[in-house]
């Protein structure tokens, strides 16, 4: 008789347990998921931001005639949730793979998630990311710490935070693109 108790019990209870772990990982899971979603909607303003930035001065570097630098001091967060990014200028083939195009990328990478923006021209074109190619126009490009093709939230010189800065060099048809970073020191 006492056997008949206990048994039931135990059954229960292991039922129980298992029902309140499967519960705390569904949750788990899904907080897991939103953050993630979060944290790439986040990125791709990011992406948005840098990119319409960047259009704007090929477009003002277009307009001006003569060689001229133009550089822009961008707002973007230190950090998203609490995670540092990174934010990146590169030519990619397209998804098409049919032409090489410009793109911003936004990345989070412990995290493994990123955003991604095309520009509107073609790396054939006049229009050329900088990838640590030679300026020779020392004169009309005087800031020389900010050449980059990437561009972080901290200095890896300081450790401090840094002001990002998008810049287009014009050079007769040609004009180069870049990111780049100014201690804030």
């Amino acid at each position: 008789m006492a056997n008949s108790v206990i048994i039931p019990h135990i059954v229960g209870t292991v039922a129980l347990l298992m029902m309140f772990f499967s519960v705390g990982t569904f949750y788990q899971d899904y907080y897991t998921n939103l953050h993630e979603k979060a944290y790439e909607a986040q990125l791709n303003q990011v992406a948005n931001y840098v990119a319409s930035n960047l259009v704007d001065l090929v477009s003002l570097n277009q307009m001006i005639s003569g060689d001229k630098c133009l550089v822009k001091t961008i707002e973007i967060p230190y950090s998203i949730g609490e995670n540092l990014y990174n934010v990146s200028l590169i030519p990619m083939i397209s998804s098409g793979g049919d032409i090489n195009v410009i793109r911003v990328i936004a990345f989070i990478e412990k995290m493994n998630l990123y955003a991604m923006v095309d520009l509107p021209w073609s790396v054939d074109s006049s229009i050329m990311v900088y990838t640590n190619q030679t300026l020779p126009r020392s004169d009309i490009f005087p800031l020389n710490n900010i050449v980059s093709n990437k561009a972080s939230a901290d200095s890896r010189r300081t450790g401090k935070p840094v002001s990002m800065v998008v810049w287009s060099l014009k050079e007769g048809d040609r004009i180069v693109i870049g990111l780049g970073t100014l201690d804030k020191s």
